[in-house]
């Protein structure tokens, strides 16, 4: 078998899933100089350590032939087989000629193992990169998500402020009523009594101040947390000056909080 077929019957057998340590037999098998049966053989056998048997008794000089009937075998049994085996062997010539051709394969079997050790560390430290790679790639994702979420809600919010005032007070339906009966008109009918001028001032300033803090919030792109601070400045009775001395889109929440309890210290101060 020449190297190309080996790394066609390798690629294929890649493809086709299986494990690495069949791919690493087979590559040591070709190494050895085993005959071309002996891939065949290891593809069919699925246990790792009956894989080995076979490999290392082909390496040993058993028949093919014989090594086949170790797929019927449980571990015990292959190594009573092999023991049978080599009492068999007469020729005390022959033995040793196995012996020096399984020592030449062995050694060369060494010189190979240290080649793919460097190889094997290479592919574990590949993994973890690629462990580490997969772990980053999904914190940046989530990250991703975060920010798209928070940037859909500023300008699902941006667009509410951008829209032109609509009425707050649902129209009246058009439908025709009719007139109610006529009531007896007193004699005398009471003069209307007149709203105190406080009341006019407060009523006029305070929509001075809404009509002033729809503006201020329209100018800028304001999170929903900030929105919700103002309108709890203006609860407070804060003047609009001091709301916006101590707000911003720039600043943060934590930041617009505590410039707020500061002038509510100078409140009670001057109190």
């Amino acid at each position: 078998m020449t190297e190309e077929q080996l790394k066609n019957i390798i690629e294929e057998q890649q493809r086709a899933g299986a494990p690495l340590s069949l791919l690493t037999q087979m590559r040591f098998a070709y190494e050895l100089g085993l005959p071309e049966e002996t891939y065949d053989l290891l593809i069919q056998t699925e246990d790792f350590e009956l894989r080995e048997w076979l490999r290392i008794s082909l390496m040993e000089g058993i028949p093919l032939n014989e090594v086949r009937q170790y797929q019927t075998m449980n571990i015990k049994e292959i190594q009573t087989f092999r023991r049978r085996y080599f009492l068999k062997k007469e020729n005390v010539e022959e033995l040793k000629e196995i012996r020096e051709q399984t020592e030449k394969k062995l050694q060369k079997l060494e010189l190979l193992v240290d080649k793919t050790e460097p190889m094997e560390r290479y592919i574990h430290v590949l993994l973890k990169q690629k462990d580490k790679m997969l772990d980053t790639c999904q914190k940046q994702l989530e990250s991703l998500r975060r920010k798209t979420e928070k940037l859909e809600e500023q300008l699902e919010l941006w667009q509410r402020l951008s829209e032109p005032s609509r009425q707050t007070f649902p129209l009246k339906e058009d439908k025709e009523e009719l007139p109610p009966e006529p009531k007896a008109l007193p004699s005398v009918l009471p003069e209307p009594e007149p709203i105190p001028w406080w009341a006019f001032c407060r009523r006029k300033k305070r929509r001075k101040e809404t009509g002033i803090i729809a503006e201020y919030l329209k100018q800028s792109s304001w999170s929903r947390e900030q929105m919700e601070f103002i309108l709890e400045c203006l609860e407070e009775h804060m003047t609009m000056e001091d709301i916006k001395q101590i707000t911003g889109p720039e600043m943060e929440i934590e930041k617009m909080r505590l410039l707020k309890r500061m002038i509510q210290k100078d409140y009670r101060k001057e109190e």
